[in-house]
């Protein structure tokens, strides 16, 4: 009896198992919405992503002395804006003049 209840729970248990290594479904997150940083409020800036409110404010700062141009002026003039940050913050919507970082 023993050695037939063993049987039968490693035949379950490779059932569940083969039905879980199928074919894998890749999930992309899709940016819930976008934001255009050369016209957004200082708010939204630092509530996107969780970027904070110091980033927020240079980047309002630098966009009052002159528009940003591309993506990588954003990069250049706010210097807490790496290029894996521009990445990420692209990835979930962060737009300039329209176009995707």
């Amino acid at each position: 009896m023993n050695r037939s209840l063993a049987y039968s729970f490693g035949l379950v248990l490779v059932v569940l198992l083969g039905g879980c290594a199928r074919e894998p479904k890749i999930i992309v997150p899709l940016p819930a919405y976008s934001m255009d940083f050369s016209t957004a409020e200082e708010w939204r800036i630092a509530d996107f992503a969780g970027l904070g409110p110091k980033v927020a404010a240079e980047i309002v700062e630098q966009r009052t002395q002159r528009r940003f141009i591309s993506c990588a002026d954003l990069g250049f003039r706010v210097r807490s804006l790496g290029t894996f940050s521009l990445r990420k913050l692209s990835d979930q919507g962060m737009r300039v003049n329209g176009e995707s970082c």
